[in-house]
């Protein structure tokens, strides 16, 4: 078990779990929220109990909410602010996210807004969470648009244990491992080096080289947002894959899923950026990806219909989208391009 200090706390590794209740009895809470899924609950529930035992069991209140994208509506947020305040929670009381990505972002929502801001506390329970929805402090709502309302609220800790990704079914692990590529590329060419190096072993989830996976991209990812907490420069890069990857998980009705969709995004926007900034190593990314069994080859979306999407995109700045391109293997930019340009560039790579 490692403890990484960056912005906020994050303990990795297997049987992690054991500090959540070292965290909780410092809050000495009359009240404790779980945002959850009756799915992570069946899958993940009797782990958390048993870091928990008896100790809280008056002072534990559970809010269920539905897995995936579908469930970041503001509906599902409202009743959980209502199921809060029928419970008697306050400012002092703690909420903790148990799930997933969406679990998290909403667990993030609530507690950044609820009382204008209660204590939180993550439990990423799949490996896109542990790796990159959990970390960093952002959260996001859907409203017309992917992440269109949200908050940067950062949890008091964000408790990743490894043993729970023995849970998940090979298309939510390779979710997360789109994740990893995607910031070893943008921003860290030895974790690229390792995650090539061990790509077989982290395939199989053997304990030790899946431990070290999260460890090294959370720490990959919160080099980047302490520098650029608010997202204004440098974090952007972060959005690498992004633009694409939400165009063809919203175009498919979200039957794409996230990972597979970032991992669709990271391949265009490579061959885009050969032709732009002259990046040679899209070969490299694609054979990683492929290790992993991720999809290169994006859906055939009508173009016209891409576009519209990124044009609802909140990274957008002044109307005009900013592409994060790699450079090199662990170093990007962002370039700015028009609309226009964009769809010749993605009609020009689809041939």
């Amino acid at each position: 078990m490692v403890m990484i200090r960056r912005v906020k706390n994050v303990v990795v590794g297997y049987g992690a779990l054991s500090a959540l209740k070292k965290s909780l009895d410092s809050f000495k809470a009359h009240r404790i929220g779980i945002v959850t899924s009756k799915q992570v609950e069946a899958s993940c529930g009797r782990l958390l109990e048993s870091a928990l035992g008896n100790a809280y069991s008056e002072s534990i209140h559970l809010f269920y909410v539905d897995d995936g994208e579908k469930a970041k509506r503001l509906e599902t947020v409202e009743e959980v602010w209502r199921r809060m305040i029928e419970s008697g929670f306050t400012r002092k009381s703690v909420l903790i996210g148990f799930g997933g990505g969406s679990v998290c972002d909403i667990a993030g929502f609530v507690a950044a807004t609820y009382n204008r801001g209660l204590s939180l506390i993550l439990v990423p329970t799949t490996l896109l969470a542990q790796v990159d929805a959990a970390i960093g402090g952002k959260n996001g709502i859907d409203f017309q648009g992917k992440n269109i309302i949200g908050t940067f609220y950062h949890p008091f800790l964000i408790v990743a244990d490894t043993g729970f990704l023995e849970t998940l079914s090979e298309r939510e692990f390779r979710n997360g491992l789109a994740e990893s590529v995607k910031v070893a590329v943008i921003s860290d060419a030895k974790l690229f080096g390792f995650i090539k190096e061990n790509s077989r072993k982290i395939f199989a989830r053997e304990g030790a080289v899946l431990e070290e996976l999260v460890r090294r991209s959370v720490a990959a990812k919160l080099k980047i947002v302490e520098k650029d907490e608010k997202e204004q420069d440098l974090r952007r890069i972060l959005n690498f894959g992004h633009t694409f990857g939400h165009a063809f998980e919203s175009l498919s009705g979200y039957s794409v899923s996230h990972g597979e969709a970032v991992s669709m995004g990271m391949v265009v926007v490579c061959r885009i950026a050969e032709k732009k900034i002259g990046f040679r190593k899209t070969r490299k990314v694609v054979c990683l990806l492929e290790r992993f069994n991720l999809p290169v080859k994006p859906q055939r979306f009508d173009t016209r219909d891409v576009i519209e999407e990124i044009m609802k995109d909140k990274k957008a700045w002044f109307g005009k989208p900013q592409i994060v391109m790699p450079e090199e293997i662990g170093r990007g930019r962002i370039l700015e391009l028009s609309f226009e340009e964009l769809a010749e560039l993605y009609e020009e790579i689809g041939k």
